[in-house]
């Protein structure tokens, strides 16, 4: 049973959360690119929600995927965890200085254009193979006993639940959407 803390304060949880699924982020994205109000949001929660619908539009998220974002550009695939995690991995694999930045992949010293051209031709590759690609994880123990496991099973372990190789042409297809690009403001 869950009871409220006698501070009244959130529970405090450790460790980075869990995956986020695609649902959720379709979900999020839906709610930003709409104007549908929530009578069930205090005003705090209101005001954090039309702040958030403002940005969106003003970066045109509702249109672009691509933004230039400093040195670099900003690419937001609407995926949930597992398929930003493949796609950063692929865009490492051919050299992109490629990291999560939230729930959009950050690429350092790359102009949209090449970002453009990268995606399209992921897109218009077959699949790689999920132990290619599982190989280039940083951080592959990430569950309590990862670290018994060799490299071969844990290696198998991030194919099956971290990465969907066999997805990423079509990650990278909706990653490009509509192809204009923007400059961060």
């Amino acid at each position: 049973m869950v009871k409220p803390t006698r501070a009244g304060k959130p529970p405090h949880f450790n460790g980075k959360g869990a995956a986020i699924h695609d649902h959720v982020v379709a979900t999020m994205r839906a709610v930003l690119a709409s104007d549908e109000a929530y009578p069930y949001l205090d005003p705090a929660a209101n005001r954090l929600l039309d702040e958030a619908r403002s940005s969106f539009l003003d970066l045109q998220l509702d249109s672009s995927s691509i933004i230039a974002h400093g040195e670099g550009v900003l690419i937001f695939p609407w995926v949930g965890t597992r398929k930003l995690q493949t796609l950063t991995l692929a865009l490492l694999a051919r050299e992109f200085k490629a990291s999560h930045f939230g729930h959009a992949i950050e690429l350092q010293e790359c102009e949209a254009e090449k970002a453009m051209e990268a995606l399209r031709d992921i897109a218009g590759s077959p699949a790689p193979s999920g132990e290619e690609l599982a190989a280039r994880l940083a951080q592959p123990a990430l569950a309590k006993f990862d670290t018994f496991l060799s490299d071969h099973l844990m290696r198998l372990v991030t194919m099956v639940e971290r990465i969907s190789a066999k997805d990423l042409p079509l990650i990278a297809a909706n990653a490009l959407g509509n192809q204009t690009t923007h400059e961060v403001a």
